[in-house]
């Protein structure tokens, strides 16, 4: 009988939310080797950790957890550790896709919790999690709700109110929640009511402000939607609502979409020391709001595409500063001009003449670009000395079955012999398919990599496809500037700025050459 191979253990850890200490991951890999030395007897000479940061238990869209799913379809462990189930989901669909992952793999599963894991911890614990979720939620509605009958702001307030510090109750605990009116900023908030009152139009309200310098909560600017959303909020005349809306997980996409409620299941409160405008004022201005929204043609249908539908969302740029975004007839017009009424620039590029003019300038970079072999061996140099190690380990591994065939020529025990040779090999092909699963391009020369750029970035510009020249942009990180031509009435200059260092273009040959699904970039 073979003497079994050595195991190839693998740590999981997870900590849910940035309210729990960051300590916590190391605190489970601490706990999770002590396990595993229980659990085995010795300490193994090397364990992979996977771990997630301040996620959600509720989705596996989680980049510690997908790494260590590749590993598990890649054949590259035999045990999973963790300390419990719910650190790996708190999802019973989820949980149990990942678990028949580990059993179509052949890979045991223990937790500190639970022990070794089965169907049956899967389903019980499952069915747990997932009422502890619903439960917890419920705890946190609950309580929120409560201190708001008290009088406490559980949300953040809205301009023109401060948050009170260091209010303690009767038994000397820290209390949250309480908003005091911000005299300075309530003037302000006063003036846009007044001055929409009048008839002043919103957008007209936010230039003006922006004049003064007013900043806004979280911003420099104001906007017409933010003059809008002012006018509309009753809490400024004391009135507390929440509930009005509701977050729900897309369970195949794993992403949160906000839902509106229906007005009777809003919860409200009215607390007159937060009371800015009067009623009266109040009256006023949503009589006009009344009326210009009726006479508001309505809006169509969004679009059921997802966030960045434009390929060059977030990397065009006005010359004041300004992000462009898709506005009019298919341009690109600065948000500065279009909401905050602080840029004169009203011009706008339609998308296919950027796109044209950036890979113009990529192109063009490329045959300008340094040597960049250089960078890519010190980036690769963790992944170098790693196959150098596995070479190594085969290179001793061989020499020991070599050594054992001199001895069966030499006349010892044939049948143990013969055994310790089959455990070796055994080994060896181990090692080989670790080595294919954690392999590196082969790295060649400088105009080779250029030449590899270049084809991928000529592909690219015709690529009709959305998210591989979106990922070609997240790593190279270009910025388009547009400036109103001097001297003429329309159009515009188009100037492309690209990254200065060589990394960015070594990452993003990598991210060609590199097929393994497990190595980030």
């Amino acid at each position: 009988m073979l003497p079994p191979l050595p195991l190839r253990i693998a740590i999981y850890a997870r900590y849910s939310s940035d309210i729990q200490s960051p300590t916590s991951i190391e605190d489970q890999i601490k706990s999770c080797r002590a396990f595993i030395e229980r659990s085995f007897g010795t300490t193994p000479q090397e364990v992979l950790v996977f771990e997630d940061a301040a996620l959600s238990g509720a989705t596996l869209h989680r980049a510690g957890i997908q790494k260590l799913i590749q590993y598990v379809q890649g054949e590259q462990l035999d045990v999973v550790v963790a300390e419990g189930i719910d650190r790996l989901s708190r999802s019973i669909a989820d949980m149990a896709i990942f678990f028949d992952l580990l059993a179509n793999a052949r890979v045991r599963l223990l937790t500190i919790h639970e022990g070794e894991v089965s169907d049956l911890h899967v389903g019980m614990k499952g069915a747990m999690n997932k009422v502890f979720l619903k439960d917890l939620k419920e705890r946190i509605k609950r309580g929120q709700l409560g201190r708001m009958q008290e009088g406490y702001v559980m949300n953040a307030a809205p301009f023109g109110y401060r948050t009170v510090r260091g209010v303690v109750d009767a038994k000397g605990r820290t209390v949250n929640g309480v908003r005091a009116i911000d005299p300075e900023n309530a003037e302000i908030v006063r003036k846009v009511f007044t001055l929409y009152a009048e008839g002043r139009p919103a957008a007209t309200i936010a230039k003006d402000i922006n004049q003064l310098g007013v900043k806004r909560l979280r911003s420099t600017c104001w906007r017409e939607d933010n003059i809008r959303e002012m006018l509309d909020n009753p809490f400024y005349i004391g009135k507390i609502i929440r509930q009005r809306t509701r977050r729900q997980r897309d369970p195949l996409t794993g992403k949160i979409k906000v839902i509106k409620t229906p007005p009777e299941e809003w919860v409200s409160i009215h607390n007159e020391e937060l009371r800015i405008i009067s009623d009266e004022l109040w009256q006023a201005v949503q009589l006009r709001r009344q009326r210009v929204i009726t006479r508001r043609k309505p809006a169509p249908p969004k679009k059921e595409i997802a966030s960045h539908q434009r390929v060059l969302t977030d990397y065009v740029f006005c010359g004041c500063g300004a992000l462009k975004h898709v506005a009019h007839q298919e341009r690109y017009v600065c948000t500065n001009n279009r909401y905050q009424k602080t840029c004169s620039n009203a011009r706008g590029t339609k998308e296919q003449v950027i796109r044209a003019a950036l890979f113009e300038a990529l192109l063009a970079e490329v045959a300008k670009l340094p040597a960049l072999r250089s960078t890519i061996l010190r980036l690769y140099d963790a992944d170098i000395r790693r196959r150098h190690d596995l070479d190594r380990q085969q290179d001793d591994l061989q020499k020991k079955i070599n050594r054992l065939m001199i001895a069966i020529e030499n006349g010892v025990d044939l049948m143990n012999a013969i055994g310790q040779v089959k455990a070796l090999q055994a080994q060896k092909r181990r090692l080989q398919k670790t080595a294919d699963f954690e392999a590196i391009p082969k790295i060649p020369t400088d105009a080779a990599i250029k030449k590899t750029l270049y084809r991928a970035l000529d592909a690219l510009r015709f690529e009709q496809e959305r998210e591989p020249v979106r990922a070609m942009l997240a790593i190279l990180q270009p910025k388009v500037i547009l400036a109103p031509i001097v001297g003429r009435y329309h159009g515009e200059t188009i100037t492309v700025e690209l990254p200065q260092d060589a990394e960015p273009w070594v990452r993003f040959w990598m991210r060609l050459e590199d097929k393994r699904p497990a190595r980030p970039i």
